[in-house]
């Protein structure tokens, strides 16, 4: 007999919604900039990558880190290659900097999926990581907000907060599934604690690297994640 699945915790970013591609095109602005200002480095987007990793590890995920990671870049390769600084460019790239907060674009099959399994009577919930302003803007502008239940935004996604979501929501580990495009942050957590995982791999960044630990279902989209989950409920004929 199958259990019965009541709640579905949902990623946001690059699992409902793109992020990486706004992410890229920044750094990519940020690279053409710099060489367009004489700069020689050739590894530009990897050094920026690097330290971009190493600031979300040191100081948590914020609004600033990637505008600021940027800037501590410019100033290190201004000294390295010599290049007087300039504050002009340095609020160019700020500017790039944060582009980044400009309105996401859902997936096309996102609001299909949250609609099929609402439908179906299923408890959806967010848990996302990041800065609880820009992560509120981004549902709020998307027009997704009302389609949860309950919206949980912290600075990281471990075991701790996915025990707190499931206190606080009232949610037993075996009836319960997580969706999300990160093994590392979206998935493992949640399967260490009995929740039944299924990966929609996305393009991710390098702080995001990881692989699977535990059992989980892994799928090319929301869709097919939707069709697992309504597959396992009760209600499925």
């Amino acid at each position: 007999m199958k259990s019965k699945l009541e709640a579905v915790i949902f990623d946001g970013d690059d699992t409902l919604w793109e992020t990486m591609s706004l992410y890229s095109r920044a750094k990519n602005e940020f690279d053409a900039l710099l060489k367009s200002s004489a700069f020689k480095t050739d590894n530009i987007i990897e050094k920026l990558d690097d330290l971009d990793t190493e600031q979300a590890r040191k100081f948590g995920i914020s609004k600033d880190r990637f505008a600021n990671s940027m800037l501590i870049l410019y100033e290190q390769l201004s000294k390295s290659e010599n290049i007087q600084y300039s504050q002009e460019l340095a609020s160019k790239i700020q500017e790039i900097g944060y582009s980044v907060f400009k309105k996401p674009i859902l997936f096309k099959d996102s609001l299909e999926t949250l609609h099929r399994l609402r439908d179906s009577g299923y408890k959806i919930l967010l848990l996302t990581k990041g800065d609880q302003e820009i992560q509120r803007m981004k549902t709020d502008t998307l027009g997704i907000t009302g389609y949860f239940d309950k919206i949980y935004i912290y600075p990281k996604k471990r075991l701790e907060e996915y025990q707190e979501v499931l206190s606080d929501s009232k949610l037993t580990p075996s009836r319960t599934w997580v969706v999300g495009n990160s093994a590392s942050s979206d998935i493992n957590p949640a399967t260490k604690l009995g929740i039944t995982g299924i990966l929609v791999p996305k393009e991710t960044w390098k702080f995001e690297e990881g692989n699977l630990e535990g059992k989980a279902y892994v799928v090319p989209s929301l869709k097919d994640a939707a069709d697992i989950i309504l597959k396992n409920s009760p209600s499925y004929r």
